[in-house]
């Protein structure tokens, strides 16, 4: 998971070259993130694809099944300090409101008791999402990083 807040982007597409403008060749836009401070406006945890399931069940049993997709948007390989193209910008640009989250997660039926039945961990992991959309941070899942969380390089 990568949460991240008070960032903006930066248009970091090369010049054109002569022979580009010979032959009217446009170089594809790229942007970076641009993060005011990285110690403060970057966290980050990593959980197991199996620990992603069973929190995605722990959501479904609180109520939330239709709106965790929305409020955990979910990319494979979308990593922030990456150069990105429009499309990955526009799908930054589509998180919801941190405080929509925060808002979701206090309202749902009992979810902290159920995380804290199902493991000190789930009770963790519950927390920092809690924490960190209460804090102003947007959140995404990698599903690159659970699976290299396993160790599973060969995956890719």
């Amino acid at each position: 998971m990568t949460a991240v807040r008070n960032y903006t982007f930066k248009d970091v597409t090369l010049k054109e070259n002569l022979f580009q403008k010979l032959f009217k060749k446009e170089n594809v836009k790229e942007y970076e993130i641009r993060v005011v401070n990285g110690e403060e406006d970057v966290a980050e945890a990593f959980w197991t694809y199996s620990f992603a399931l069973d929190l995605r069940q722990l959501m479904d049993e609180s109520g939330l099944g239709v709106d965790w997709p929305k409020m955990l948007p979910v990319q494979d390989d979308m990593t922030y300090t990456d150069p990105m193209e429009e499309e990955d910008k526009e799908w930054f640009g589509s998180f919801p409101d941190p405080a929509w989250c925060h808002t979701k997660l206090q309202e749902a039926a009992d979810v902290e008791e159920k995380a804290a039945v199902h493991s000190e961990e789930m009770l963790k992991a519950f927390r920092w999402l809690k924490d960190h959309w209460g804090n102003g941070y947007q959140i995404y899942a990698n599903t690159g990083d659970l699976f290299d969380y396993y160790g599973d390089d060969e995956l890719d």
